[in-house]
């Protein structure tokens, strides 16, 4: 079972590559505007558990208070994790629904259900990371380079 963060990860890897597209094919005139087309663009898949998806479908069919508690763009994804699992049911009805579940979680997601503000958080959180990174490889080669020219 993953966690909760490798979810993250692989949101964030995605909302990036998603976003790299986006600037390239330069539909936008601000970096903000890049960020908001890059969340509401189509997503590889929800980023959420079975499991937790199951549970909180729960709590929509039976109306659970918890529902109106959670940030919007989250519970505005549960519902339609609910809508697409309840589809599926009528469609295919002696199947189980952690099934259904799975099969609406891990298909594509009609966006990434991030505000703007929260895209560009991670999105400068991935560059910060992509440039320490660059920065430790760089390190590492000039290590090695002074070792060599030692040698």
């Amino acid at each position: 079972m993953r966690t909760q963060n490798e979810y993250h990860e692989e949101r964030d890897r995605d909302l990036w590559h998603t976003y790299q597209q986006v600037c390239e094919q330069q539909q936008h005139s601000t970096d903000m505007e890049a960020v908001r087309r890059s969340v509401q663009h189509e997503a590889p898949r929800f980023y959420v558990s079975d499991e937790r998806a199951a549970r909180v479908l729960s709590w929509i069919a039976g109306g659970d208070a918890r529902m109106e508690r959670m940030v919007p763009k989250r519970r505005e994804m549960f519902h339609e994790i609910y809508r697409r699992t309840m589809a599926l049911r009528a469609q295919e009805p002696d199947c189980a629904l952690v099934e259904l579940v799975r099969r609406v979680v891990c298909g594509r997601a009609p966006e990434y259900y991030l505000t703007p503000q929260s895209g560009y958080m991670i999105l400068r959180q991935m560059r910060r990371r992509r440039r320490i990174e660059r920065m430790r490889q760089l390190q590492i080669h000039v290590k090695r380079l002074q070792n060599n020219l030692e040698d």
